[in-house]
């Protein structure tokens, strides 16, 4: 099978935290690129690319946080277009012990659609949390960064080309962020709380 221009493709970023609780980002692009590309040089893009922008990060969680792989999911067609491993697992570097896991940075992705944001929840670990429940510069930064990338064309090693949005049930539309925004206090993500889910 292939992905043909303007197919958007839903994204899962997979790993655990402690090894037993699940973690899943969740992502859709759409291809923006005028000719198809095949099932397999896909994941081939979409398996360094998000291996860059998650090697970015990893210093904002401990080593108990541990990224696997992708699974991408056609949502135009409803085919799976598969599941790809990272070469090497992408594991937290950051000194010191993990914070709690529905404890997470929150980066906001705002569309020019009213009530259509997309938010992306990243594990933190407890040096990059102050005693205030402020996230550091540091954390900051690396969020702000990683939501930048984000807003801009990603190229694949193929060639193609894709951007990040969110094909909206609201408007029946795909809609690309405009700006994004980072929250300087902690935020909780209660799916993430050990025992409620992925």
């Amino acid at each position: 099978m292939a992905v043909a221009p303007s197919d958007v493709v839903r994204i899962d970023v997979i790993g655990d935290a402690g090894v037993s609780n699940m973690l899943v980002n969740t992502y859709q692009f759409k291809h923006t690129s005028g000719t198809s590309i095949s099932d397999a040089d896909y994941l081939t893009d979409w398996i360094a690319l998000m291996r860059a922008l998650y090697d970015a990060m990893k210093a904002l969680w401990t080593a108990t946080v541990v990224w696997r792989k992708i699974r991408a999911q056609n949502m135009t067609t409803g085919l799976l277009v598969g599941e790809a491993d990272f070469s090497s697992p992408v594991t937290g570097t950051s000194a010191g012990d993990q914070g709690a896991f529905q404890v997470a940075g929150l980066l906001t992705l705002k569309t020019n659609v009213s009530r259509v944001a997309m938010r992306k929840y990243f594990p933190m670990s407890e040096a990059q949390i102050d005693g205030s429940s402020r996230l550091v510069s540091g954390a900051v930064t690396l969020l702000q960064t990683f939501g930048s990338a984000l807003l801009v064309t990603q190229t694949g090693i193929s060639g193609h080309t894709y951007k990040y949005g969110y094909l909206s049930p609201k408007t029946s539309n795909f809609e690309e962020p405009l700006s994004r925004t980072v929250s300087t206090i902690a935020a909780t993500q209660r799916r993430r709380r050990p025992g409620v889910g992925a």
